[in-house]
């Protein structure tokens, strides 16, 4: 814990935001595979009738930061400027093969 105090004694408050999140890690997920792997197309086929979107939160298991200043990094309410509706997918066929 001595060390943790000694950082936040150290830094500035943006530094201590700076790397208060850059201890959590968000990956967005579509039906369980990274994003990433959609990168080269922008256009998503799906067989199930179902899409999964998921926001995967990660931290390091061990942070230098007391936790009142760790938690700040953290995404908070990240879901409320976040909104689907049927009508906002274009449905179309891919051709076989």
């Amino acid at each position: 814990m001595k060390k943790a105090v000694k950082v936040v004694n150290i830094l500035n408050e943006k530094q201590l935001q700076q790397l208060a999140e850059a201890q959590w890690n968000y990956q967005l997920e579509i039906n369980e595979q990274p994003l990433e792997e959609f990168e080269n197309d922008p256009r998503i086929a799906v067989d199930e009738d179902t899409l999964e979107v998921r926001l995967v939160e990660t931290q390091r298991e061990y942070s230098p930061l007391p936790n009142q200043v760790h938690r700040q990094g953290k995404l908070e309410n990240f879901h409320e400027g976040i909104q689907v509706t049927p009508d906002s997918f274009e449905k179309s066929a891919l051709p076989e093969g």
